[in-house]
C-alpha cells in the first residue's frame, strides 16, 4: 500500500491473520453494534474486500481503526487485514469514531479527563454525576453546548462563566431540582430537559433573581401541575409565567398580570 505524504511515497506494510486473539481492544473504543457487524459479515461473503480496506493498529496489537471488519471477519473465519502503525492511541480512535460514528458524549469526556485532564471536562463530569441528569442537560447549562455533541466530542467545550460562577449557578439549579422533584409532576421532570436547563441559565444571566425564579416557581405550580402533553409543552407555560408579573391584592393572594 502507498501513501503519499509531503510529495514523499510512504511504503505501508499490510500484513493478514486469522489469528484474531492477537488484537486487543482499548476501553476507548466504541461498543461494538451486532447489528453492524451481522451487516459486514453478509457483505464480506458475498465480495470480501478486506485486503483492500485493512483495519489499523497500534504497535501493541491495540485496534485503532476497524473493529466492525475485525469481528466480522472473525465470525465468518476469514483473513483479516491490518496495517501497524506506531506511535498512534486514544487520539486516534476518537478522531476515527468522529469520521464514522461519533463516541458518546461521555466516552469523550473520559478521553479528555484521563489524557489532558481538561477542566471544563472535570466540571461537567463531577456535575453530571452530582446532579443525576443527563450530561447534555448540564452542558447546555454551563457551557458552549449548541444542540449537539460536536465540541464535547472534538475537545472544544469551554465553560461560559468562571468556575466559582459555574458553582453557583449549578447550585442554586440544585435547588430548583429538590424543589421540583418534590412536586406531583404526572409526566417526566422538566428539570431533566436540556430546555429547562438552558432557560434557567438564560433567566439568571439576564435577570439574576433567583429568589424571584423560585417565587414563581412556588407560587404557580397550580398552573403547571396540568396534563401538558409534553415537557416542551411544560417549559413554554412556565417561561410565560416567567414573563409575567405578581400583584398582590388585597386578600392576600397572587394574581398574575401580563407586563406592561
Amino acid at each position: 500500500m502507498s501513501v503519499l505524504t509531503k510529495g514523499k511515497t510512504m511504503e505501508q506494510k499490510i500484513e493478514s491473520t486469522t489469528n484474531y486473539n492477537m488484537f486487543k481492544f482499548s476501553d476507548r473504543n466504541r461498543k461494538p453494534s451486532q447489528q453492524h457487524v451481522e451487516d459486514l459479515a453478509v457483505q464480506i461473503k458475498k465480495n470480501n474486500c478486506l485486503d483492500v480496506n485493512p483495519i489499523l493498529i497500534d504497535e501493541n496489537n491495540y485496534v485503532i481503526s476497524g473493529q466492525h471488519r475485525l469481528l466480522a471477519a472473525q465470525k465468518l473465519r476469514v483473513p483479516i487485514y491490518y496495517i501497524r502503525k506506531s506511535g498512534i492511541g486514544n487520539d486516534y480512535i476518537i478522531k476515527s469514531n468522529l469520521y464514522q460514528m461519533r463516541p458518546t458524549s461521555q466516552q469523550a469526556v473520559d478521553y479528555y479527563i484521563a489524557e489532558y485532564s481538561l477542566r471544563p471536562y472535570i466540571f461537567l463530569d463531577r456535575w453530571t454525576k452530582r446532579l443525576g441528569i443527563s450530561l447534555g442537560a448540564v452542558a447546555s447549562m454551563i457551557g458552549n453546548y449548541d444542540k449537539n455533541t460536536a465540541n464535547i466530542c472534538n475537545g472544544t467545550f469551554e465553560l461560559y462563566y468562571t468556575e466559582e460562577e459555574t458553582v453557583k449557578l449549578l447550585e442554586k439549579y440544585e435547588i430548583v431540582k429538590n424543589f421540583m422533584k418534590s412536586m406531583p409532576f404526572v409526566y417526566p421532570a422538566p428539570y431533566k430537559t436540556k430546555r429547562f436547563c438552558s432557560g434557567f441559565r438564560k433567566f439568571m444571566e439576564e435577570i439574576n433573581q433567583f429568589e424571584k425564579f423560585m417565587l414563581k416557581l412556588r407560587y404557580n405550580w397550580y398552573l403547571l401541575d396540568a396534563n401538558f402533553p409534553s415537557v416542551d409543552a411544560w417549559c413554554e407555560r412556565f417561561k410565560d409565567v416567567l414573563r409575567k408579573r405578581e400583584r398582590k391584592s388585597q386578600d392576600g393572594f397572587n394574581y398574575i398580570n401580563d407586563e406592561d
